[in-house]
């Protein structure tokens, strides 16, 4: 799924792998896998890649319609700990 979302972004602007490829620093061939979903991609470079393509990656809280942006996401303090029962 995540590679249709990178291609769209690309596509709506009109741009080449190539072109993407080389704002992000990385391969033609690199974007390409990510695109087919061959490779994963981090989340940091999927926001590189939106910001190449004019487009900002958000997360939206179902519980109180929150939106939150990758770099509020770095700011949080967060405490993640497994519960067993």
């Amino acid at each position: 799924m995540y590679g249709k979302i990178l291609r769209f972004m690309r596509l709506s602007k009109r741009l080449k792998q190539s072109e993407v490829a080389d704002i992000i620093g990385v391969a033609n061939s690199t974007l390409a896998h990510y695109e087919s979903e061959c490779r994963a991609v981090t989340l940091e470079t999927a926001k590189q890649i939106a910001d190449a393509c004019n487009y900002e990656i958000l997360f939206k809280n179902k519980d109180n319609n929150r939106i939150y942006r990758i770099d509020d996401m770095k700011q949080i303090d967060y405490d993640i700990r497994v519960i067993t029962k």
